[in-house]
């Protein structure tokens, strides 16, 4: 199953296709620059145009995801935004204390104030 990444949005994709469609054409002209197919803008233009466009937008969708994965991080510290950057970082790891290394440790942080 292909993962979907993360800046992804419907306009990157309908951006994508055009961009997409705009090489094609002009991969099909035969590379002929100034040729004009069906009233359009030369094809090299349009092509640079295009990717231009898809590069900009996908640019953008990721700095407002950025964004908003910094401000999730500023409100809850241990969110989403934690477990992305420890799965990113390969960190997640599972420990397995005995029950005496356990209490030692809540122990630890925990201290009784009854002393």
């Amino acid at each position: 199953m292909i993962s979907i990444p993360y800046w992804w949005s419907n306009a990157i994709a309908k951006q994508r296709e055009e961009c997409n469609s705009a090489r094609r054409r002009l991969t099909r002209s035969g590379k002929r620059p100034g040729i004009n197919m069906e009233g359009l803008v030369e094809p090299t233009e349009t092509d640079k145009l295009k990717k231009k466009e898809l590069a900009k937008q996908t640019r953008d969708a990721k700095k407002r995801h950025w964004d908003s994965l910094r401000q999730e991080l500023k409100e809850d510290i241990w969110g989403g935004a934690y477990k992305i950057v420890t799965k990113r970082l390969n960190i997640l790891t599972q420990y397995e204390l005995n029950i005496d290394r356990k209490r030692h440790v809540v122990k630890g942080l925990f201290p009784s104030t009854r002393e």
